[in-house]
């Protein structure tokens, strides 16, 4: 299996995991309220990650990437507006909102 493979099997299957976020969101609105403590299992720390992923994947010389990462974009761009319209207020950016749900969730703010 080809490199653009596995990143394109890894955008989709992050992608598929933040759709799967927004779902239980939806379904289970105090879902959001529980807060994890550990940065490296927390939702709100791991976002910033996801950003970078999607600027890798946009950079990629592979179109296929490329499209995963478009998606992936989307992907976290609908969490962003759930989370804007249910939880945060009208903050801003989608840096703003990944700052302000991090903060909600008394994690470190990514730079």
């Amino acid at each position: 299996m080809g490199e653009s493979c596995v990143a394109v099997q890894y955008l989709e299957g992050v992608r598929g995991e933040l759709a799967t976020v927004e779902m239980d969101l939806v379904q289970y609105a105090e879902s959001y309220y529980f807060r994890v403590v550990r940065s490296d299992t927390s939702l709100a720390a791991a976002l910033s990650c996801v950003v970078d992923l999607i600027g890798a994947g946009e950079r990629s010389s592979a179109p296929e990437v490329r499209n995963a990462a478009m998606m992936l974009a989307s992907a976290l761009g609908e969490l962003l507006t759930l989370l804007r319209r249910e939880y945060l207020g009208e903050v801003g950016s989608d840096t703003e909102t990944l700052a302000a749900f991090a903060r909600d969730h008394q994690q470190p703010v990514a730079d």
